[in-house]
This record gives structure tokens, sequence and C-alpha cells, in this order.
């Protein structure tokens, strides 16, 4: 968890010359600008680069109206599904029940232009899906799990024995070696 804050801080740290996290450069300047406004993308933006430094993908529902996008929603990577030729044109994205209501027609479908897929792509550009930050660790975690449990089990065995003492009696008769025993 706190890999992924790491990870989402230092993405989207203040720029010292933009004096911002979010800036907008090109033609459509006072537009673009007023859209980051009032969609809150300045907020919005450290949370987006934890879920993706997470998961690896991004799915994010946008809701236009009349004067362009309105409403971004989060929508989880577990329960998108991308649908299309081939990696790189996708024809639409499947969402699974548990989403449901965020499409607006009743096959759970959502357009490409309805929907933004950022993803991470760390194995090239021939992936449908982005890859976690998290993945390279997950190797090492399920070593130390393996590792903790082994000791568990050692522990566990060697605890019997270290209650069990061996007190040499020699030939000694039955009362005699209970008695040195006792002493």
């Amino acid at each position: 968890s706190v890999a992924l804050d790491i990870y989402s801080e230092e993405a989207t740290q203040t720029d010292l010359i933009q004096e911002t996290n979010l800036w907008v450069t090109g033609g459509q300047r006072d537009e673009v600008e007023e859209m980051v406004q009032r969609l809150r993308l300045r907020t919005m933006i450290q949370g987006f680069a934890r879920q993706l430094a997470k998961y690896g993908d991004l799915f994010l529902s946008l809701r236009y109206t009349f004067t362009g996008i309105d409403r971004i929603l989060y929508l989880p990577p577990q329960y998108v599904h991308r649908v299309g030729p081939s990696i790189d044109l996708v024809k639409f994205f499947k969402l699974d029940h548990q989403l449901g209501k965020v499409s607006p027609r009743q096959d759970n479908l959502l357009l490409p232009w309805e929907c933004a897929h950022l993803r991470l792509l760390a194995f090239g550009f021939s992936v449908l899906y982005g890859r976690s930050m998290l993945e390279p660790a997950r190797k090492r975690w399920l070593h130390l799990k393996l590792l903790e449990d082994a000791v568990a089990i050692y522990r566990l065995n060697r605890a019997v024995e270290r209650l069990i003492f061996y007190v040499d009696v020699g030939a000694a008769s039955p009362q005699e070696a209970l008695r040195m025993v006792n002493q």
C-alpha cells in the first residue's frame, strides 16, 4: 500500500515551473483547461495514478453532454473487458453484471468513445491489458510466504523435542531411577 502511494505521489508531483500537477499545452488550451477545472482532474489524478500502478489498467467511463465531458466514473478493471478485432482496435468494452448500471444500454457495453482505457505497457505494445507495478514483487512475496511457513512448521516440530529431557540412570532399578529423576 505504501509503495503504491509513493508511486502515485511521484507520478503526480507539482511541477515547479508550471506550479501544478496537470497542465495543458496546445491549440485549444482554454477549453481543455476549463474541462480540467470542471471535472476536478487535478484532485483525482493521484488516485488515478495509484490505481494504474496497482492494476496496470485504468478504465474511466466518460459521460457526455452538449458541452463536452460532464463526468468521469472510475470502473474497476476486474469487471471490464476489451473486445475488438485486434490489439490496437477496440470495438467495445464489455462490463460484468456488477457494473450494469454504468452502461446506458441494456447489453452492458460501452463504445470506445464512452470509455478511456489507460494501461502500463511493461511487456511491449502487443498486450491487451497493462501490467501492475507490483507484478515483479509477487514472486519474491511468494518466496517469503513459503519461507515463513517452513519456519513455522520447523518450530512446531522442534517444540515437542525441547520439552523432553534424558536422564542417564544406568542399570538402576525402577525405584532408584525414579528417585534420581525426582532429585
